[in-house]
């Protein structure tokens, strides 16, 4: 076999390894968006300012914590945007942490000495859901739901200033992404 072929097969197969794992990862899952009266959920976090690239290792800090100093296990990762991910560094905030559901009122009270208890408002919500199967599931959802959030935002007359709400649910495989809708 020549070597054209052998570089032609090669670059076939490959293609065909990185579409399968982009299948995987939810690639090319369709996007649904619904609106939905959401909130009322307790989380506990801690605030961000700056550069959000720390969100995952200090989500990660966060879930190690809680289980080992408060034996809070049961929880999903949430973080909380709050202002646009493409502004200025500096500028970035966002809430990091989990959600508290099933966890009592006392380690509540204890986790409140380290962390922010805080609870999501209750209200209207455009919501999207996206398989979750690991980090390259995260990104690659952010690419692809973001811009049907925006596009959404802008055909509907909403504004884009809301909180935008990232809920990772690892027993479900289910990443959860919530817009606070607000008319312009």
């Amino acid at each position: 076999m020549s070597s054209v072929k052998k570089i032609i097969i090669w670059i076939i197969t490959l293609a065909i390894i990185f579409a399968g794992l982009y299948a995987y990862f939810g690639g090319f899952n369709k996007i649904e968006i619904k609106t939905l009266n959401y909130g009322g959920e307790k989380i506990i976090s801690k605030p961000l300012k700056g550069d959000i690239s720390a969100v995952g290792e200090l989500s990660n800090s966060i879930a190690e914590e809680l289980s080992s100093e408060y034996d809070i296990t049961n929880y999903k990762k949430v973080v909380i945007y709050y202002n646009n991910q493409e502004d200025e560094a500096s500028n970035l905030k966002a809430d990091v942490g989990c959600l508290a559901e099933d966890v009592s009122h006392n380690r509540l009270e204890q986790a409140s000495k380290t962390f922010e208890l805080k609870t999501i408002p209750k209200r209207e919500y455009l919501v999207i859901e996206f398989p979750y199967r690991g980090y390259f599931s995260s990104i690659i959802g952010k690419r692809r739901v973001y811009p049907k959030i925006e596009e959404y935002l802008l055909n509907n007359n909403y504004a884009e200033n809301t909180p935008l709400i990232e809920i990772y649910d690892s027993e479900k495989g289910i990443i959860t992404y919530r817009k606070a809708l607000k008319k312009k």
